[in-house]
């Protein structure tokens, strides 16, 4: 519905452990200025649950901002979701159960 109503690109990950090897693999491109700015996370998944993706995601963004040299210990880790809107990311988890 985003791809063809919206004209949105999207990157479909069947797993949570495919997720954040797409995330950490968008964040290290240095070919464009398009990146990942949405993630759309289901919390009941396979292999890695939406849980654990989210939180090895949070990582990939601390990371990036330690060595850009603006992490804030104290600040983001108490307010997660403010520093990934800094970082241009958001962060939607979500779940359904379909029978």
């Amino acid at each position: 519905m985003l791809k063809s109503n919206h004209k949105i690109s999207c990157v479909k990950a069947l797993n949570g452990a495919e997720a954040v090897k797409i995330f950490a693999r968008d964040r290290a491109k240095k070919c464009c200025d398009k990146r990942i700015q949405m993630i759309m996370m289901d919390l009941v998944m396979p292999i890695l649950n939406g849980f654990d993706a989210t939180n090895q995601i949070m990582d990939i963004l601390r990371q990036e901002r330690a060595i850009a040299g603006t992490y804030d210990t104290s600040n983001d880790a108490k307010k997660p979701q403010e520093m990934a809107k800094e970082m241009g990311v958001a962060i939607a988890a979500i779940t359904a159960y379909i029978d």
